[in-house]
C-alpha cells in the first residue's frame, strides 16, 4: 500500500524527486514521482451491505432531522451483532460483529439503549462514544485506537457537525476535505465501513434542482469524497423511504421504504417495509410501488399466526418464512397492518392483529 493508498507490486517511481505539500501533511520536502500502472494490482471492493455500504470506504447518510437516520444506524448496529441479514441479503455467513457509535446527540440511556433493545441487539458488541471527539490529527488516532480496542467493523459518526471542532466551517471545502480524507484513510487503513450521518439544510427544497445529493448541511465536498451516499425521507403518514443516491462504482441500490412502530412504553421500533422502485421528479420525490407477491405472502403470514392465538417469537415466524422462501425484509414489510409486536421479558412476538383480514377468491387464491 503507497501513500496514496494504491495496491503495488513494487514501487517503480520515477527516480525524481519532486517537492510537495499534500493535503494531509503539510512538510515541504522531496517526494517520490508518480506510479506506473502496470505495476498496480487491481482490487475488488468487498461490502459490509452491498450495494450501500463499501469496506474500506466512507459513506455518507443524509436527510432531516426526524427522519429515522439513528433508527437506521441502531439497526445497522443491532443486525451485525446478532450476525443477521440486511435487507436484500438471502443468506448470509457473516459472523456477529462490533459497532462503534461517536454519538453527540442521543442519550444514551433513554435514547439509543431503548432503540437498540427492542432491535434485540447484542449489546456486548455495540459500543458508544457520547463525547464530542474534535476530528484534527489527536481526535482521528484517538478513534482509530477505539476501533482496535472494540474490534469494531463499523464505525458510525452522528451528526458529523457535532465533530468539527471550532474554528472549521463545514461549508468551506478546504475546511471539509481534511476531514473526509482522514476518515477515508482510517476505512481504507482498517478495513472497515465508515457512516457520517448528516443533517439537510432547512430549505432542502430549494437546492439545485431539488435534487438530493445537493440537500445535505455543508460543502457538496462531502459528497465528492465519499463513495456512496444514502439519503432518508419523511413521507406522507408514517411511511418513510431510503435511497441510494451516490456510487463510485457499480450500479446504485434499489430504494427501501421504512416506518417506525410507536411502542406503548413510549420507545419506537424500526421496520423496513418492503422494496420500492423508484422514479424520480424534478422535485427529487420518489414514487413506490408494492412488491411483486405481496399479498401470497401477506395470506403465508396471516395463515402462520392463526395458528398461535397469544402470538409466537418474532424469529420463529421470521425462520419459518424463510424456510417457505419469504425473506426477512419482505416479512416485515406484510406485517404492518396484520400483525402486532409486542416483548414479554426480553424476547419480541408477533401476534395477529385481531382486526386483520385476508381476502380469498373461489380458488383460495390470496387477492
Amino acid at each position: 500500500m503507497d501513500e496514496n493508498g494504491a495496491v503495488v507490486a513494487k514501487l517503480s517511481r520515477k527516480p525524481s524527486k519532486f517537492k510537495f505539500r499534500t493535503s494531509d501533511e503539510e512538510e515541504l520536502k522531496p517526494r517520490n514521482g508518480p506510479i506506473s500502472m502496470a505495476d498496480v494490482v487491481e482490487t475488488k471492493i468487498t461490502y459490509l451491505w452491498h450495494p450501500y455500504i463499501p469496506f474500506g470506504r466512507v459513506t455518507l447518510l443524509g436527510g432531516d432531522p426526524g427522519a429515522g437516520k439513528t433508527f437506521i444506524t441502531a439497526y445497522l448496529a443491532a443486525t451485525l451483532s446478532r450476525g443477521d441479514t440486511l435487507p436484500g441479503e438471502q443468506t448470509t455467513d457473516r459472523e456477529p460483529m462490533s459497532t462503534l457509535l461517536i454519538s453527540a446527540e442521543d442519550d444514551m440511556g433513554d435514547t439509543l439503549k431503548p432503540r437498540l433493545r427492542n432491535l434485540r441487539a447484542d449489546m456486548r458488541k455495540v459500543f458508544v462514544e457520547p463525547r464530542a471527539i474534535v476530528l484534527d490529527e489527536d481526535g482521528m488516532i484517538a478513534i482509530e485506537q477505539m476501533v482496535k480496542a472494540t474490534k469494531a467493523k463499523l464505525l458510525v459518526i452522528d451528526p458529523i457537525v457535532a465533530y468539527f471542532g471550532s474554528g472549521k466551517d463545514m461549508n468551506r471545502a478546504n475546511d471539509v476535505r481534511p476531514v473526509m480524507q482522514s476518515l477515508k484513510n482510517m476505512a481504507d487503513k482498517m478495513q472497515i465501513a465508515i457512516v457520517v450521518v448528516r443533517h439537510n439544510r432547512k430549505a432542502s427544497a430549494g437546492s439545485p434542482e431539488g435534487k438530493k445529493i445537493y440537500a445535505g448541511y455543508g460543502s457538496i465536498d462531502f459528497t465528492a469524497a465519499v463513495r456512496s451516499e444514502l439519503a432518508v425521507e419523511k413521507g406522507s403518514g408514517d411511511r418513510n423511504f431510503f435511497y441510494h443516491i451516490k456510487m463510485n462504482s457499480g450500479p446504485l441500490g434499489q430504494g427501501i421504504k421504512y416506518y417506525i412502530e410507536n411502542l406503548e412504553d413510549d420507545t419506537g421500533l424500526f421496520h423496513w417495509d418492503g422494496f420500492i422502485e423508484t422514479k424520480m421528479k424534478a422535485n427529487g420525490k420518489g414514487l413506490s410501488v408494492r412488491f411483486k407477491g405481496e399479498e401470497a405472502i401477506k395470506g403465508w403470514l396471516f395463515d402462520y399466526l392463526k395458528a398461535f392465538p397469544d402470538g409466537d417469537l418474532a424469529k420463529n415466524v421470521i425462520a419459518a418464512g424463510k424456510l417457505s422462501g419469504h425473506s426477512q425484509t419482505k416479512l416485515e414489510h406484510i406485517k404492518k397492518g396484520l400483525a402486532i409486536s409486542y416483548r414479554q421479558g426480553s424476547e419480541w412476538y408477533w401476534k395477529l392483529d385481531p382486526s386483520a383480514q385476508v381476502a380469498t377468491d373461489s380458488d383460495g387464491v390470496v387477492e
